[in-house]
């Protein structure tokens, strides 16, 4: 399984490719690509920020702060995906539905680490 930071990354160079050859894709669609990739680095700046953070600012990031990037990422892609920035080519498809799987992937791991932190946290009695 590969790892938040990988996610993130492959997002990243997705969107970048895109860019790069936006041949086919509307300006809509360019518009939503270029925030997915800003968002993306927005969040993989923080995320790797946080983990040198002290436990409850890391438990405070994975609970509020870290979902808001993700949750624009997702739903860019759908945005996409569902044809409201224009027609959808198959092959920028694809990658944007790969994006959207990332994301979710992303989403699944922020929480999961998110209850773990808090479970281990009220366990030491650092969280009631």
């Amino acid at each position: 399984m590969a790892s938040t930071v990988e996610y993130s990354s492959y997002i990243i160079d997705l969107c970048t490719a895109m860019l790069e050859n936006p041949r086919g894709l509307t300006q809509a669609q360019v518009q939503r690509v270029s925030m997915i990739r800003r968002q993306t680095v927005n969040f993989l700046t923080d995320y790797l920020r946080h983990e040198s953070s002290s436990l409850p600012q890391l438990l405070y990031y994975l609970g509020k702060e870290a979902s808001s990037p993700i949750r624009i990422i997702i739903g860019c892609s759908d945005m996409i995906l569902s044809g409201r920035c224009g027609d959808v080519q198959l092959n920028y498809g694809e990658a944007i539905g790969e994006i959207r799987d990332c994301g979710y992937a992303i989403y699944d791991d922020v929480e999961d680490m998110h209850k773990n932190l808090s479970k281990l946290m009220s366990n030491l009695g650092l969280v009631e």
